[in-house]
């Protein structure tokens, strides 16, 4: 929703300015002002005694210089060169830059201080150690104005954006809640067509594929001869089970799981001639015939068979 209280009317060329309250240029102001001294300090340092602390506040200073000039002119002399967004992430940066960069030379002055306590010093010393203090204290200030100075221009860049203005110089600003609409392409030659007919894909109906369920193979129980007699089949062919079929049995009732032995060939004997009782074998004496009676007329006893 647009806020009635930030208008977008600007002159031609300053669309894409934002409307900073009256103090907001002010600050910037003091801003360069600071960083100049701060650099000062610095180099009035550095030139006795380089070290980290002093040389860190000093570029901070430097870049400061540059940023807070390229800001002033953009806003007042050459609007083309403004752009918000990078405003606004230069406040970012420099908030933490300045905060790094007074916290350092802070701690090392406290240092030097804690070294020299006790003793008289010259004034050449004590004007280097107040210019590091001086250094320090004023990249304190410009740390709270940096964080000043982002609260302002991002509420004023969401007001702007909220109320249909651009970043870039010459765009009519869009009014709040509409969306800009595409125009249709002209058909070619002037022909006005009508709407198009839109298809709706049918798709045929698949067939219920039926799943059946797989049946169980029997499952043959083999029998065993009783001991002592063994009985050979020919080989025949082998039956196989599917696989993925498996068995099933009533529940409770486990059937016994036989291998089947592979038969073993059968014995090869070979005919053996056949051996003749002495009472079947030829003799060159024939048969001799017992009398029907004993010479005391006594009857013979009666022949066992085969005699």
């Amino acid at each position: 929703m647009s806020n009635p209280q930030y208008s977008i009317a600007r002159p031609a060329g300053r669309e894409h300015v934002l409307d900073y309250p009256p103090g907001s240029i002010a600050v910037r102001i003091v801003q360069l002002v600071l960083a100049f001294l701060i650099m000062v300090l610095s180099a009035y340092n550095i030139a006795a005694l380089p070290y980290d602390g002093n040389a860190y506040i000093l570029a901070v200073a430097v870049m400061t210089i540059v940023s807070s000039i390229y800001h002033l002119v953009a806003h007042f002399a050459a609007p083309v060169i403004y752009n918000y967004w990078a405003i606004l992430g230069l406040d970012i940066f420099f908030v933490i830059m300045w905060l790094c960069s007074f916290a350092l030379q802070a701690a090392r002055v406290a240092y030097f201080y804690d070294y020299v306590r006790g003793y008289r010093l010259p004034d050449g010393d004590k004007a280097w150690l107040g210019t590091q203090a001086g250094a320090a204290a004023l990249g304190a200030v410009e740390f709270v104005l940096f964080i000043v100075a982002l609260v302002i221009h991002s509420i004023r860049l969401h007001r702007h954006r909220a109320a249909g203005g651009h970043c870039m110089p010459g765009q009519a600003p869009t009014p709040p809640g509409l969306a800009p609409v595409a125009a249709a392409a002209a058909p070619y030659g002037g022909e006005k067509t009508g709407p198009l007919p839109t298809y709706q894909p049918q798709y045929a109906p698949q067939p219920q594929q039926q799943q059946q369920q797989p049946v169980g193979n029997p499952v043959y129980q083999q029998q065993f001869p009783p001991q002592g007699q063994q009985q050979y089949s020919p080989q025949g062919p082998q039956q196989f089970t599917p696989q993925g079929q498996q068995q099933f049995s009533p529940q409770g009732q486990q059937q016994a799981y036989y291998p089947f032995p592979s038969p073993s060939p059968a014995p090869m004997y070979a005919p053996q001639p056949q051996q003749q009782l002495p009472s079947q074998l030829p003799s060159d004496n024939p048969p001799q015939r017992l009398p029907a009676q004993l010479p005391d007329n006594s009857p013979l006893p009666p022949q066992l068979p085969g005699n």
